[in-house]
């Protein structure tokens, strides 16, 4: 995802000099985000980049530790805290730009951090705060409208591919609401096709599903698709004994959490 963003960004330059400015600051007392903030606000200016492009980059020095602390440190499938987040990044140009910026930092600090569970938290932050921003920050959805938006989303997916909408609608009422505001409409059409297809087999379900790599192959290697699995304990539909993400480089262990 993060490859299949890059080749979209509008300046990739701009890209580069965050990334080359946004550790600079280490070291020399006091937050070295805002440290670095101001380093290349200053070599922008000198250098004559435009006070649009000059302020991107600044931002994105100052808070490109933003995104990873937001995903794997807060609840992400709270919408309050999605719309705390929208409201520091406020449109989808810097959202982009973050998101990609955060892999690569993730990946250059200790390609071992990068793993599927981290890739399913920032992919889920990602796509939900493009849906804040889309919506609009004055109107922020309510616990009610956050599950019905993703259920009618998930349930228009899995109807174009053929599924029945009774058999949806049956194996959901044994779902609570947190089910639906934990995972992205995405994630619920492959579980929930998935379990469908399990056709009430006795034996325990397991799925892996790995999604087509969409970027060069030049960066497969820090930014391989990950492998979604999900084991279901019987009888099927639930309950779920356990399901996470698996990156599919072998340095990149599971996760020891349930979950995400």
């Amino acid at each position: 995802m993060a490859a299949a963003l890059m080749q979209q960004l509008p300046k990739l330059d701009l890209l580069w000099m965050a990334g080359l400015f946004h550790d600079i600051g280490k070291g020399r007392g006091g937050d070295h985000s805002e440290i670095g903030a101001r380093d290349v606000e200053q070599f922008c200016q000198r250098h004559h980049v435009s006070p649009h492009d000059t302020n991107l980059v600044s931002w994105l020095v100052e808070h490109h530790l933003l995104m990873s602390m937001t995903a794997q440190k807060r609840d992400i499938s709270d919408p309050d805290v999605i719309r705390d987040f929208a409201l520091v990044v406020r449109n989808e140009t810097r959202l982009d730009y973050l998101y990609v910026l955060t892999v690569a930092d993730i990946n250059a600090t200790n390609p071992t951090l990068w793993n599927g569970w981290r890739a399913s938290l920032l992919r889920q932050l990602h796509a939900e705060t493009k849906r804040a921003l889309r919506r609009g920050l004055n109107n922020p959805p309510d616990r009610d409208d956050w599950v019905r938006e993703t259920r009618t989303e998930a349930r228009s997916l899995l109807q174009t591919i053929g599924v029945n909408r009774e058999q949806i609608d049956h194996l959901w009422e044994s779902l609570g609401e947190d089910y639906f505001l934990q995972y992205a409409p995405s994630e619920i059409v492959w579980q929930t096709q998935g379990i469908l297809n399990h056709n009430q087999s006795p034996l325990p379900l397991v799925l892996i599903s790995a999604p087509p790599p969409i970027w060069p192959k030049a960066a497969q290697r820090c930014l391989s698709t990950p492998v979604r699995w999900m084991i279901c304990s019987p009888p099927p539909p639930l309950p779920w004994s356990n399901w996470g993400y698996r990156s599919t480089t072998p340095a990149s262990p599971l996760p020891t959490t349930t979950g995400r």
